[in-house]
């Protein structure tokens, strides 16, 4: 049966579905003290400084529910939200829970935790929606989402919520009004990233290496992929010391560093091979 896809869905209802596949997950875990105590810390590093970290792997044989893990966030009440292809799963520290399909949510793309605390979910297949109090309320494009799939999620300044489709962007106001951008060059666009800078502006890029920049809903600078200077965009991350200059991952083993405006032999770049294809970049401490 259908539901009404604006009226919450009791997440806790149905049983939830397991289709037990092999995943690594690996979270970080400081070593034993002199005491023998162990605490969880939030530090990643990747480049070699892990002589106080042991490093556990997550899958099947441990209870998690699928084979892939597409993003992960935390709530503050320590949850952490693993989206997959098979659905949404939740951890707690001791048990992952896959969350009943019957809920609407099936196929997670992308994850966010906004300022209020609030879990929004992109589907690859069902629109956006949003967990708040432990309800999801569901938006699609018989609500005037532009597209079922939602790429990329994001929230700016003022509170809100901006949904990267397949068709375009979609916002979310802090009043849960939906409106979809209208301006002819982004209106139907296939998004692939976007995040908020220090300065308050929402860099974008396209699948087709399109790059701009909003404020308020509105375009504020465009870059047609024609005019763009870096070949193959796949991920961008601005730079908080520097409004306007960005981190710009590729599809090859190099992140450049400028204004994607300029001509690429002024930017500055970074080999990383023998990695390629930068999904995402962040910035941790300095």
């Amino acid at each position: 049966m259908r539901k009404n896809d604006n009226k919450p869905i009791d997440i806790k209802r149905g049983a939830c579905l397991a289709v037990s596949l092999a995943l690594m997950l690996l979270m970080l875990i400081t070593a034993a003290s002199a005491a023998g105590e162990q605490a969880v810390r939030e530090v990643v590093d990747p480049v070699g400084h892990s002589d106080n970290y042991s490093a556990i792997m997550y899958d099947n044989s441990s209870g998690l529910p699928t084979s892939e893990a597409n993003d992960i966030a935390q709530t503050s009440e320590g949850f952490i939200w693993i989206g997959s292809y098979s659905g949404l799963v939740r951890y707690d520290g001791h048990t992952f829970e896959r969350i009943d399909s019957t809920t609407g949510i099936t196929s997670v793309v992308c994850l966010l935790v906004d300022s209020r605390d609030r879990l929004w979910i992109g589907t690859n297949d069902n629109g956006l929606a949003l967990l708040e109090r432990g309800e999801f309320t569901l938006w699609r494009e018989a609500d005037g989402l532009g597209s079922s799939k939602v790429c990329c999620l994001e929230e700016d300044s003022d509170g809100n919520i901006y949904a990267g489709t397949t068709s375009g962007i979609s916002v979310i106001s802090p009043d849960m009004e939906l409106s979809h951008l209208d301006d002819p060059r982004i209106a139907n666009v296939y998004m692939e990233h976007i995040t908020r800078g220090s300065d308050g502006l929402l860099y974008c890029i396209t699948n087709e290496d399109d790059c701009f920049t909003l404020r308020g809903g509105e375009l504020v600078d465009y870059t047609d992929h024609t005019m763009t200077a870096v070949d193959g965009i796949t991920s961008i991350l601005p730079d908080p010391d520097a409004p306007g200059m960005v981190h710009i991952g590729t599809g090859e083993s190099v992140i450049y560093y400028g204004d994607p405006q300029t001509d690429p032999e002024s930017m500055s770049s970074v080999d990383i091979s023998p990695l390629f294809s930068v999904i995402s970049m962040k910035q941790i401490g300095g």
